[in-house]
């Protein structure tokens, strides 16, 4: 009861939210267990495209109200409700209708270029000789958001508002393409199979559209209950539990305190530089005649990591640091997943995470050898900890603690506005 209060208080969530009067004709869907997370209940999220030309704002939203129509992909049209056991359900309309469309959308037009408006033109940029660090300011929210927009879980329940809001904003030369939505319905793999689908319809390809294999059936339901898998989680031991589990939310709740404002920058790092780091790192492993495989992630995330370990903590510190990493379930449990990506779609959060740990005072070494001793130990963790078994593991932990895996180790925000991507560069 303790840790639900101490949630609760961390979290913003209420015990008797608002609610929508729902209606009778609707579909009724199950919201499932990871997707239904305290952590992603109070996470939406806005995902920004500029694309260097000008584009029909209309065909943009009428394509994706046609994805949305198609069988199984009905369910991203739905309206989010919670029952009486205080769990999220979705409510997808009968039919889509002006009163209750598939999205809602918002078109907004600049007769100017992209360059010659005073917010706009301070959108990050690429900067393809040189690494940049860029700022990413609240008010680009005012492009990617539009007015009404539900901003929290409490503004969908109350409200009528589909999941998915549609935000154009036309330039004379350029248009920025907003997507927002509620993350319990959508991780970013799922994002990237309803953009597939949405650029085949606007090619005139529908017929090509994978089905939505996720729709009224949760694949990951038996994750954690499947008998053939009974091996434990390699940092089982590990977890937190007793006393502890009652000292980590409060410390968590102090660092909320403490770290109030968060200062947040784009880094920017160009293929050549990040080609650079991960030769260095494979050097410092010595040449061999199979050098080991690490990726340019990893190469970039030991990067970061020792950056951030040398300002937070002194040398020969005796602490642990924790690198946390998410990976993708699907195409790694077939026992879950059977259906191969090409074939359909599992339209849901099917993420969980990876943790590496390591010594402060490796990481605050600065040695030659540094950076490739971290990325490598990453690799290791990630061959380790993605195997079928131990996402079974890990999901049996999780459903015992009755408490998703990232509620104590991500901060919460209620709005994260990405503009990471670039189109139509020549």
């Amino acid at each position: 009861m303790a840790l639900q209060a101490i949630r609760r208080a961390v979290l913003g969530q209420t015990r008797q939210p608002p609610n929508y009067p729902t209606n009778p004709t609707d579909t009724v869907l199950p919201v499932y267990y990871f997707d239904d997370t305290p952590l992603l209940r109070n996470c939406v999220e806005c995902w920004t495209l500029r694309i260097n030309d000008p584009l029909d704002a209309e065909m943009l939203r009428e394509s994706l109200s046609r994805v949305i129509a198609r069988p199984g992909w009905r369910k991203l049209g739905g309206r989010i409700r919670m029952n009486s056991k205080e769990k999220l359900e979705i409510h997808v309309p009968e039919t889509f209708t002006s009163e209750r469309p598939a999205l809602g959308f918002h078109h907004d037009t600049f007769d100017v270029s992209i360059d010659a408006h005073p917010l706009a033109s301070k959108f990050p940029h690429p900067t393809p000789d040189r690494p940049s660090i860029q700022d990413s300011r609240s008010d680009f929210t005012a492009l990617g958001v539009p007015p009404g927009t539900p901003l929290s879980l409490n503004d969908y329940l109350k409200s009528d508002y589909p999941q998915l809001t549609l935000h154009v904003v036309s330039f004379t030369d350029a248009t920025l393409v907003s997507l927002c939505w509620p993350h319990i319905t959508v991780d970013a793999t799922s994002l990237r199979d309803l953009g597939i689908a949405w650029s085949l319809v606007l090619a005139g390809r529908e017929s090509e559209v994978l089905p939505m294999l996720s729709a009224g059936e949760d694949p990951m339901a038996h994750a954690g209950d499947n008998p053939a898998f009974t091996k434990p989680y390699a940092l089982e031991k590990q977890q937190v539990k007793g006393r502890r589990m009652y000292l980590f939310p409060l410390f968590y709740v102090l660092d909320l305190l403490r770290w109030r404002t968060l200062e947040s920058k784009i880094l920017f790092l160009p293929r050549k530089n990040v080609e650079q780091l991960r030769n260095q790192a494979l050097d410092s492993l010595g040449k061999t005649s199979s050098p080991p495989f690490i990726s340019e992630g990893d190469v970039i995330v030991a990067w970061l990591s020792i950056v951030v370990a040398s300002a937070l903590f002194p040398q020969g510190s005796r602490r642990p640091f924790t690198i946390g990493n998410a990976y993708d379930l699907r195409g790694r449990a077939p026992s879950l997943f059977p259906i191969e990506s090409g074939k359909g779609a599992y339209v849901q959060n099917a993420v969980l995470p990876c943790w590496t740990i390591v010594p402060a005072k490796s990481m605050h070494n600065r040695g030659d050898s540094t950076l490739g001793t971290i990325a490598l130990a990453l690799r290791n963790s990630l061959k380790e900890q993605t195997t079928e078994a131990s996402i079974h593991a890990l999901a049996r932990l999780t459903r015992v603690a009755g408490l998703c895996w990232s509620t104590a180790t991500v901060r919460q925000r209620q709005l994260d506005l990405h503009l990471l991507y670039q189109l139509g560069q020549s």
